[in-house]
């Protein structure tokens, strides 16, 4: 099939996949604390709080848009404009846990796929985790309007919402709303966690894995699995893209490379803990992270997080206790520069 430019490419990929999601029971209990909450951030009564989603325009889209319009402003003009022409960034509705890069069969388009349930899990379950820590900041929850939230009750429907998704696959649970300056930390962590995977995708198409008969890159170690190595080694180069599009616009300071690193450990937690250990195809979800994180912050680093997750005490992991870290990323960056000058020469 041939397609006149990139998004009628990604359309028809969407409406392949896409998936019907069913409204939660209590939609008009949520969409009257949504309103509450946030309703003078937007403009009009607060339906936008209510769209209709089909195969095209899914959930998500907005946000994504968003992500792309940073990342262009990174790139040198001739290249953006190449990505402009021939890429096409969006969500896919369904009831997987999943982003992906397709190219289109005659070579002249990609979509990068980010599936809207992962983007409701981590965001779900990264505003119940504060929400336990910090009950006292929780705004409303639409199991109890009106009520305190306590910490009892937010372990209790973080478990919940976590239960539902392994058994249901559908990112269902009480709506939960934040006070500032809480809520403004979640939406932090989360906004670099959707630009981790976004980078992911885009680390495939720099890395010429949608080439077929590429040879393997020599940025990192190789290993005996090639599709192991390709995982591992767009892991690698999407971390490279979040520090590159970070460094454009701000300084890299100690705390900053501390965020990236604690949204990189909860990222792969949740995969970990949601879709399992390694396949014939991904490497395990943890080690994954630990080659990113001995590459970025040096062996001490990796060994600090390891240590405390196989122990199951991430408390330990507070920027007080962040050891000083080492970093081999300046051959990474200059790759990074190289092939997104050349990524198009094909």
């Amino acid at each position: 099939m041939e397609f006149r430019n990139a998004k009628e490419f990604a359309d028809y990929i969407k409406t392949e996949l896409y998936e019907r999601q069913e409204e939660a029971d209590d939609i008009e209990i949520r969409l009257a604390a949504l309103k509450e909450s946030y309703g003078d951030m937007l403009p009009g009564d607060g339906k936008s709080f209510h769209q209709r989603f089909n195969a095209i325009d899914t959930a998500y889209s907005g946000v994504i848009e968003g992500l792309v319009s940073e990342f262009y402003e990174t790139l040198p003009i001739s290249v953006k404009n190449q990505f402009a022409s021939r890429f096409h960034f969006t969500t896919i509705d369904n009831l997987v846990l999943n982003a992906h890069i397709r190219r289109s069969s005659d070579g002249r388009f990609y979509g990068i796929f980010i599936y809207s349930a992962l983007i409701t899990v981590l965001h779900r379950l990264g505003k119940l985790e504060l929400a336990c820590f910090y009950p006292e900041m929780v705004r409303s929850c639409s199991r109890f309007p009106g009520k305190p939230a306590t910490r009892k009750k937010m372990i209790e429907i973080y478990a919940e919402v976590y239960a539902y998704f392994i058994n249901t696959k559908l990112p269902h649970g009480p709506l939960v709303t934040l006070w500032e300056p809480l809520n403004r930390q979640h939406l932090q962590k989360l906004h670099i966690q959707e630009l981790l995977i976004m980078y992911h995708e885009i680390a495939h198409f720099l890395n010429g894995d949608l080439q077929s008969g590429n040879e393997k890159r020599k940025v990192i170690r190789t290993f005996t699995n090639e599709s192991y190595q390709r995982e591992h080694l767009a892991d690698v180069i999407g971390f490279g893209l979040l520090i590159r599009h970070f460094a454009h616009s701000k300084p890299l300071t100690r705390e900053l490379r501390y965020l990236f690193l604690i949204c990189l450990i909860e990222l792969s937690k949740i995969q970990h803990e949601i879709q399992g250990i390694e396949t014939e195809a991904y490497p395990h979800p943890l080690n994954r992270m630990s080659v990113v994180i001995d590459k970025f912050y040096g062996p001490e680093v990796e060994e600090w997080v390891s240590t405390a997750i196989l122990n199951d005490r991430t408390q330990d992991l507070d920027i007080a206790n962040f050891p000083d870290f080492t970093t081999d990323e300046e051959n990474i960056f200059r790759y990074i520069e190289q092939q997104l000058v050349n990524a198009f020469n094909d």
